[in-house]
């Protein structure tokens, strides 16, 4: 075995390369996931020891193509520029008019009058991944519920409901559960099924 010097930066890069790759398990996990969202990204948050609003912001990177290079850190030189205050009031502000509603619309018009509103401006318009970017860390998922729904208790939807049902004895709780359906009785006399009546 022969002993290689590695190459300047090699072991920095590595370790970029293996922290993007545990994000990219935890992201995956969220997603992947069948219970509430929040539940998810607290645990991420916990497991990475970041806070949710990063957490939020990974996912809305790592969710567009779902690569692990998305999650490395960019080297100073390539780092991409943020985006004028003025560009970054815009999309919020528009984001809080005309996306932010009870009834949903698509994204893709609401950054059409974005892009207006900015080169109305004299400022450069953002791609619509870059407004797509921004949802995330502006809202979170109860603000758009909030917005979005009619009736304030379906809000109770989103929020934990800690308890325990105590049972010190068998069948000191029973619980049952029923579905009305249409049964139909046959009685079987001679290998032969004989239709008798049916109950709702």
């Amino acid at each position: 075995m022969h002993n290689r010097k590695a190459a300047p930066g090699t072991s920095h890069s590595d370790e970029a390369w293996s922290a993007a790759r545990r994000l990219a398990r935890e992201l995956d996990r969220v997603l992947d996931s069948s219970g509430p969202r929040r539940a998810a990204i607290n645990r991420a948050a916990a497991e990475l020891r970041l806070s949710t609003r990063q957490v939020y912001n990974l996912l809305a990177r790592y969710r567009i193509d779902r690569t692990v290079t998305s999650l490395r850190p960019q080297l100073d030189g390539s780092r991409k520029k943020r985006l004028d205050q003025g560009i970054e009031a815009i999309i919020a502000k528009t984001l809080r008019e005309q996306w932010l509603v009870l009834e949903a619309p698509p994204l893709a018009p609401v950054v059409a009058e974005i892009r207006a509103r900015c080169e109305e401006a004299g400022l450069a318009a953002p791609s619509y991944l870059t407004v797509a970017r921004r949802i995330p860390g502006l809202f979170s998922p109860e603000e758009v519920a909030r917005k979005r729904s009619a009736n304030p208790k379906h809000l109770h939807r989103l929020k934990p409901r800690p308890g325990y049902i105590h049972a010190a004895r068998p069948l000191d709780v029973c619980q049952i559960d029923h579905t009305p359906t249409d049964i139909n009785f046959v009685e079987v006399v001679e290998g032969g099924g004989t239709f008798v009546g049916e109950r709702t």
